[in-house]
Formats: structure tokens, sequence, C-alpha cells
């Protein structure tokens, strides 16, 4: 901030978009890393705890994981198709809608969302 001589306001430098943009991207970077953190540090911990009969939850994971791939692209590939047919595009393009469907379900809000369900015991 600087001071402006001649009507004795102040006056901020305006800043880009890319600065905002910057700044917004560390953010969310910084508070992804402290989540993974906490739940790494927490994983082992809690598989430790489960019963006995609990334990072959590694084999679910794939399971899960493909179940919820597989629903993305079913409806994910219709819907792309049919913007981009009402676009009047010629050929519809199968790239955007399976990396979009990849894409999806990465990060920390899905991770986030599955960790706050409550076991009910």
């Amino acid at each position: 901030m600087w001071m402006e001589r001649r009507s004795g306001g102040i006056r901020q430098p305006t800043s880009s978009p890319w600065q905002i943009h910057a700044v917004y991207g560390t953010v969310v970077f910084l508070l992804a890393s402290v989540v993974f953190a906490v739940i790494g540090l927490e994983l082992p911990t809690l598989v430790r705890q489960l019963p006995a009969d609990e334990r072959g939850w590694p084999l679910w994971v794939p399971a899960v994981a493909f179940t919820v791939l597989a629903i993305r692209l079913l409806w994910v590939f219709p819907l792309s198709a049919l913007m981009q047919y009402r676009r009047g595009s010629d050929r519809i393009s199968w790239r955007v809608p399976a990396v979009l469907s990849w894409a999806g379900t990465r990060g920390v809000m899905p991770l986030a969302a599955a960790l706050s369900i409550s076991r009910g015991r």
C-alpha cells in the first residue's frame, strides 16, 4: 500500500488475477497436504483397532474404486455426448469425458467425504 500525495487518500496497487490464482492454488495445496498428513498419521492406528473379522478391507478398496469410476463413466459419457451434439459437433470426442471421469475422483474432497461417514457403532 502506498500513500497518494495529491488527494491524501490511500491507494492500493491492483493485484492481477494471476496473483490471486497463484495464492489460491498455494492455499488449496497446503490445506490438501495437511488433510493427507493427518489421514496418513491416523490410518495406521485405525487399522490396528479394527476387529479381526474386518481386516479384509483392503480387498474392498479396488471394488469400490472400480464402482465409482464405472458410475462416473456411465453418466459423464452420455452427458458429454449430448452436450457435444447440442453444440453441433460432427464428431463426438471421447477424450474429454475420459479425462473428466478420471480427474473428478481425485483429490482430498472425496477422501474427506468418505472418512466423514460414521461407523454407526
